[in-house]
């Protein structure tokens, strides 16, 4: 039996295999110049998604008294998607656990696409992938660091 165990847990370890870290972009400084719009951490790998300000604040406006977004929540997910498969190549099946719209208070709403790896053996808490699109349909700039253990 506790080798059956041993066995699983380095499966679980060496299943894994997304990019190095000397691949991946590090966190930038915080500046006034670029918007936070998600943070996550996902599969041992800490995600922010940033943009620039001047880019969130080009995006068509949308608040929730109005009666539609300028962006269905279908085109948000696909936008999603796309962006998670170009981020975790090695994941090969994505499940889309929510589409939420946030609305700060700015009135840049977008949407937050949550995925968890649907290819991966889960137990206990499920990693979550939260990818902001903004309402033109765009991604934005995300930045990685290893997580802190």
């Amino acid at each position: 039996m506790t080798r059956l165990a041993f066995i699983l847990i380095l499966l679980g370890c060496t299943g894994c295999q997304h990019e190095p870290l000397s691949s991946r972009t590090p966190f930038p400084r915080i500046s006034p110049e670029w918007t936070g719009l998600s943070m996550c951490s996902f599969w041992d790998t800490n995600y922010l998604f940033q943009c620039p300000t001047s880019q969130a604040y080009a995006q068509p406006k949308w608040t929730p008294e109005q009666d539609y977004p300028p962006l269905t929540p279908w085109k948000a997910k696909a936008a999603a998607l796309a962006q998670a498969r170009l981020i975790r190549p090695d994941i090969t099946e994505w499940e889309c656990l929510e589409i939420a719209l946030a609305c700060p208070d700015t009135g840049q709403s977008f949407y937050v696409v949550t995925f968890a790896a649907g290819d991966r053996f889960r137990t206990g808490v499920i990693d979550h992938l939260k990818v902001p699109v903004l309402m033109s349909g765009e991604t934005v700039q995300v930045f990685t660091e290893a997580t802190k253990k």
